[in-house]
C-alpha cells in the first residue's frame, strides 16, 4: 500500500557496525543459493548499498531491493511492481531510529514503514533533486540528503535547508559521500573535493590544502580513534583532524586503485572496496596501519563474484558483507 509519508521521528545514522578483527584469514564464505527465479534478480544486480536494520540486511542496486532475514536466510523482493520504490535502481539507504528503512533512488526516496510504504519528491516537499546519491541520518534526527547533480539537503523536522555550490564553498552538486565527525562536524564529498560543515561555515579541501590523492571523493569512514578515511578516485587518505597522510600503494598498486567502499573495524583495520574500471583491478584489501599489512582478496583466491566492489558492511555478528558489480558475498565470522 503506497502512502504519503507524514512526520519524521527522531534518527540514527545506519554505518557499518565496527567489531574487533581476530584474525587475517577469511573463514566461512558463504554464497547464497538462489532458485531460478531469485537468481535472474540477484546474479544480475550490481550493487550499491548495503545496510543492517536489526536482523535484517538490506541489499540495493540496480535491479531493486532485497532484505535478508540473519537468522532464517529468507529474503524478500521489491521493485516498483511490489512495492512503493519509485525506481528500480537503489543508490542510497538509511534507517531511522524505529527502523525504518530510507531507501534513495534516481526518483526521489521511499520509507518503508512495516507493510506501508511513502515516497517523498520534489513534487511533495523541498527537497532539491530527485536523483539521491547519499542519504544519512545524524544521532539528533536530521536527515542528510546527497543528490547526484542539485546539492544536497537537510531536513529538519519538516523543514528543509539547501547547500549547494552557491551558498557554500563546494564546487560541485555532484555529492558521493556524507559523514559526522565526532566533533559535530558534517563532512561531504563530492566530484570536485570534500566539504566541512561546522554549522555555521565550510571549508573546502583538495590536493591543494590537503594530501587527498584526488578531488573526486567517493566514500567515508571513521574509525574508533576518529580519524576519517577518505576513498579517492586514485586511493585514499586519512585525517585525524590536524594531519593528512595519503595512502598510494599497497597490495595491487593503491595509486592505481579507486576507491569504492570503506568500513573500519574498531581493532583498527581497515576493509577497502575497489572499483574495477579501465586498469584498475579491484577486489578487497584489508589493512592495518599499525602494522602496515595489506591482504588482497580477488576472484582469483576467494569467492567473491567480482572484482568490481561496489559495497562493504560489517554486521553486528562480525560478518562482512560484499557487494560487486555481479551480485554479493558474506564472509562469515571474519572479525
Amino acid at each position: 500500500m503506497n502512502k504519503p509519508f507524514a512526520g519524521i521521528p527522531g534518527a540514527v545514522l545506519n554505518i557499518a557496525l565496527l567489531a574487533g578483527l581476530g584474525g587475517c584469514g577469511f573463514p566461512g564464505w558463504f554464497t547464497p543459493e538462489l532458485t531460478p527465479e531469485q537468481a535472474g534478480l540477484l546474479d544480475s544486480m550490481t550493487v550499491n548499498c548495503i545496510s543492517q536494520n536489526g536482523n535484517t540486511i538490506w541489499i540495493g542496486g540496480t535491479e531493486g531491493l532485497v532484505g535478508i532475514d540473519m537468522e532464517t536466510h529468507e529474503r524478500r523482493y521489491f521493485t516498483p511492481l511490489n512495492s512503493g520504490l519509485p525506481s528500480r535502481v537503489v543508490t542510497s539507504m538509511a534507517v531511522d531510529s524505529i527502523g525504518r528503512p530510507w531507501i534513495g533512488t534516481p526518483k526521489g526516496i521511499a520509507v518503508l514503514n512495516g507493510e506501508d510504504w511513502g515516497t517523498i519528491t520534489t513534487g511533495n516537499s523541498d527537497m532539491p533533486g530527485d536523483n539521491v546519491s547519499v542519504l544519512a541520518f545524524r544521532d539528533n534526527g536530521e536527515l542528510w540528503v546527497g543528490t547526484a547533480d542539485s546539492g544536497l539537503a537537510v531536513l529538519r523536522g519538516d523543514r528543509w535547508t539547501r547547500y549547494d555550490k552557491d551558498n557554500t564553498a563546494l564546487l560541485s552538486n555532484s555529492i558521493t559521500a556524507i559523514g559526522f565527525g565526532p566533533d559535530s562536524t558534517v563532512w561531504v564529498g563530492t566530484r570536485a573535493g570534500l566539504g566541512r560543515f561546522d554549522g555555521k561555515s565550510w571549508k573546502l579541501y583538495d590536493g591543494r590544502n590537503s594530501d587527498l590523492p584526488h578531488a573526486h571523493i567517493t566514500c567515508l569512514a571513521f574509525d574508533s580513534s576518529g580519524n576519517m578515511w577518505v576513498g579517492t578516485r586514485i586511493g585514499m587518505a586519512v585525517y585525524n583532524g590536524f594531519d593528512w597522510t595519503a595512502y598510494y600503494r599497497g597490495v595491487g598498486d593503491m595509486r592505481g586503485s579507486m576507491i569504492s567502499a570503506l568500513a573500519v573495524d574498531a581493532e583498527g583495520y581497515l576493509w577497502v572496496g575497489l572499483a574495477k574500471a579501465r586498469s584498475y583491478h579491484g577486489g578487497v584489501l584489508v589493512f592495518s596501519r599499525f602494522v602496515k599489512l595489506w591482504m588482497e582478496y580477488t576472484t582469483d583466491n576467494s569467492p567473491l563474484p567480482s572484482n568490481d566492489v561496489r559495497a562493504l558492511l560489517i554486521d553486528s555478528h562480525r560478518n562482512v558483507w560484499v557487494g560487486t558489480a555481479k551480485g554479493w558475498t558474506k564472509i562469515e565470522g571474519a572479525i
